[in-house]
């Protein structure tokens, strides 16, 4: 094989590689047993017939096509490799030269990211600190634990505030008395005063009892999550099926028996807030660290083609719209709950992507450079510990497919050179 013609600019590379009778050779038998299951031949069973007859039977032009594809898959990492290229799209490629399994010559035209520069990173300043538990904060979170514990029972009388109903509703248009399916349900239930339904009904339902109806109408906000629905006036009938009263739990022994093996009250505090100051630090240490990768883009100098940012950018963006599915809402609803426009997010999100790829580089680099490498032991045990957060056999199959070894182990290297990172600043 010889390389020739290389130019190489600062996000794209173009050369030339030949491959002589010597370096097809192999490819072309590779190509004849792969087509003997398929090429019949009078005399001989499937399979069974000398690889010279094969090649006079077969069409010449997919042979060749076969040998050029084979040949090319094989030495073109070989090349990159050589010319110590990164690659970010697929390659064009043109044939300038063929002489049917003695020579074929490739151009190849594909754009790379530039040459890495890595600038100082052992002075980085993040100026983040780990925060303490505060009575207030312990208190809080145990009066949200017993409001997860409330029950509520029936009772005879009119409902107030705090009381869950059970209600049949049906929402019509005031104007055209039409049916809306999407303001209306049976056995909802609703408590009185927690804001979790449309501003203004909630009120509407203080002072009934079971069995009564009421009919009223709700103008729903001009901000609603639907646009159908913003400033649009319903009609609702409402019915009573039961009214609740909220009985809130104590903080006792019987109560914490459900939360663990505690003796006292003071056990079972001392271990919740155990738990908050863990999601506290867990926190901060996300925070640090999303601070500490947005320091590492800048300590990069790298050219990068449109290409693989426009790739990273909708890499992005689709997730952001799959969790904008999942909460219900549309894309347009999603903007505007983030007071943003189409034009500027792209904008953002673009100069986002730009620095997650540069921070990946950084992390590429400092594991280079801090010869930072995972074992096969290393590995092993990460994909056992990750086996254990699963429970269903499709996404343990998936986690044991070894095609996927190779994206585990870019995933301990990155947490790993990132660890090595902390280190090195906590101890400059």
């Amino acid at each position: 094989m010889k390389i020739s013609n290389q130019v190489i600019e600062k996000t794209k590379a173009t050369f030339e590689f030949l491959l002589n009778e010597e370096d097809l050779k192999d490819f072309k038998i590779k190509a004849l047993n792969k087509f003997k299951h398929s090429v019949k031949i009078p005399g001989f069973r499937p399979n069974k017939a000398p690889i010279d007859l094969i090649e006079k039977h077969l069409d010449q032009n997919t042979l060749q096509n076969e040998v050029i594809n084979e040949a090319f898959s094989y030495h073109y990492p070989i090349v990159v490799n050589d010319l110590k290229l990164r690659v970010a799209s697929d390659p064009k490629i043109t044939i300038n030269k063929f002489v049917p399994f003695s020579q074929v010559e490739f151009k190849v035209e594909v754009e790379i990211i530039g040459q890495i520069k890595l600038k100082d990173y052992k002075n980085i300043k993040i100026d983040i600190k780990l925060e303490k538990v505060t009575d207030k904060e312990l208190k809080d979170s145990i009066a949200e634990i017993l409001k997860r514990g409330i029950k509520y029972n029936e009772v005879n009388r009119a409902s107030k505030l705090s009381d869950q109903l059970n209600i049949d509703f049906k929402g019509t248009d005031p104007k055209n008395k039409e049916v809306i399916p999407e303001a209306t349900s049976t056995n909802f239930n609703i408590v009185i005063g927690s804001k979790t339904f449309i501003p203004g009904f909630e009120e509407k339902l203080v002072g009934l009892k079971k069995d009564q109806t009421k009919s009223f109408i709700i103008t729903f906000p001009e901000d609603y999550h639907v646009d159908d629905f913003k400033s649009k006036k319903v009609n609702f009938e409402v019915k009573v099926n039961a009214v609740k009263e909220a009985q809130e739990p104590k903080l006792d022994l019987s109560f914490i028996e459900s939360y663990g093996p505690f003796k006292t009250i003071e056990e079972f505090k001392k271990e919740l807030k155990t738990q908050l100051q863990k999601e506290k630090d867990n926190i901060k240490t996300r925070q640090y660290e999303e601070q500490l990768l947005l320091k590492l883009s800048e300590k990069i100098d790298v050219n990068l083609p449109d290409s693989v940012i426009e790739s990273e950018y909708q890499i992005m963006k689709d997730e952001d719209r799959q969790k904008v599915v999942a909460r219900g809402q549309t894309w347009q609803e999603y903007l505007k709950s983030i007071n943003d426009t189409e034009e500027s997010y792209d904008t953002k999100l673009k100069d986002f992507a730009k620095l997650r790829i540069k921070s990946g580089l950084a992390i590429g680099e400092i594991a280079k450079k801090e010869d930072i490498e995972i074992s096969e032991e290393e590995l092993n045990q990460y994909i056992e510990d990750l086996k254990k957060h699963y429970q269903d056999l499709k996404t343990i199959e998936e986690i044991n497919d070894p095609k996927n070894r190779n994206s585990f182990k870019a995933q301990l290297l990155s947490t790993k050179t990132l660890n090595k990172v902390k280190d090195i600043i906590k101890n400059n």
